[in-house]
């Protein structure tokens, strides 16, 4: 599977939990949202696609530019998802009303960004990345399966984990 693809999959996931969780329904906590954003999610982008992303496009300054400011938005996200972990272990209703909603902003027009200014031009572009059989795995399948929707049996046919 072109990691691409596999991106764009997480990134239909998490607007399927953003639209859950506005609808006040969270069939997955946020520590383990947080985690495969930062951990899984981002850590695909920033070790394994963006360097190929710039490396297979060397001439094309502007697209560099946005892969690293795109890279850079990911410590501002696991910073405020670090933050609304540590509200709801100390019960802070007030500030979780005013955090969550932004977190989500965030992190939905970060994945826009990434759609339109990076992901479309490569489509297709980049053969199958080594290491995110490994990430999915250190993160954990069955949090992966709860979190994308995948289906055992995808995740192994493309992947075979």
């Amino acid at each position: 599977m072109d990691p691409v693809d596999l991106l764009l999959y997480e990134h239909s996931a998490l607007r399927v939990l953003k639209s859950e969780w506005e609808g006040g329904y969270q069939r997955v906590d946020f520590k383990m949202l947080n985690d495969f954003v930062v951990n899984h999610h981002a850590r695909v982008e920033d070790v394994y696609v963006f360097p190929m992303i710039k490396a297979s496009n060397p001439d094309d300054l502007e697209l560099a530019k946005n892969v690293d400011r795109i890279s850079a938005d990911h410590k501002l996200i696991e910073t405020l998802g670090s933050n609304i972990v540590k509200w709801i272990s100390s019960n802070d209703t007030d500030m979780l009303k005013r955090r969550i909603p932004v977190y989500w902003k965030i992190l939905s027009e970060h994945n826009m960004t990434e759609e339109k200014t990076v992901f479309y031009r490569l489509k297709g572009t980049l053969d199958s990345v080594n290491g995110i059989v490994e990430s999915i795995k250190s993160f954990g399948i069955d949090e992966y399966i709860k979190i994308t929707g995948i289906s055992s049996s995808m995740l192994e046919m493309y992947f075979s984990p």
